[in-house]
């Protein structure tokens, strides 16, 4: 993968009091997972329904929590610190509803879906690590996973154990950089 110029981030911003679709109401105030795409290589993605899961990636650096969208061979990655203890207590706060959202601005398109809160039982052991972030360790993770196409790796890996046969050459790889800093609340969704 060819290293950017410049990350693009993603945030956590409250969803404001208008414009959810009908059952969605419940969210309103709540956190919402706010990233954008520059591909063009979405499907219409106000229809088409996106996939949604989290992983965990091991570096040399320290653990990744990623939050994955995808549709086809198109792939989102929103990385974020899983030492960071903020994320543990995104996570708690998720859990209260069951399910959290995800907004995708995609070129003047958009995708809002209401996700299933990720299971992080079974990353437990980082949780018990995690405290106040450690950024230099998390953008020395953040570089090794650039570095050495890991994404890619993972999106391959992912496409070859689907029944569907798809095209592991025609990957197409995003990635945005999740900042529990970034004021998002400003932001207008």
């Amino acid at each position: 993968m060819k290293i950017p110029e410049t990350i693009s981030f993603a945030y956590i911003a409250a969803w404001p009091t208008e414009g959810l679709a009908p059952g969605l109401e419940s969210f309103v105030g709540e956190p919402c997972l706010v990233s954008f795409s520059a591909s063009s290589k979405w499907v219409n993605p106000v229809e088409f329904i996106l996939s949604h899961s989290t992983t965990m990636m091991n570096t040399p650096e320290g653990p990744v929590f990623i939050f994955l969208k995808r549709q086809g061979t198109t792939f989102h990655f929103i990385l974020a610190d899983a030492l960071d203890e903020r994320l543990w207590s995104l996570f708690d706060e998720w859990k209260k509803h069951g399910k959290y959202l995800s907004y995708l601005g995609m070129g003047g398109k958009s995708n809002l879906h209401a996700c299933e809160s990720p299971d992080v039982s079974r990353f437990q052991e980082f949780r018990d690590r995690a405290g106040p972030q450690n950024l230099n360790q998390f953008k020395e993770a953040v570089w090794e996973i650039l570095n050495e196409d890991l994404l890619e790796g993972l999106a391959a890996g992912i496409l070859r154990s689907e029944v569907d046969a798809y095209d592991i050459y025609n990957i197409s790889v995003e990635m945005n950089v999740l900042d529990l800093d970034m004021d998002g609340a400003s932001q207008v969704l």
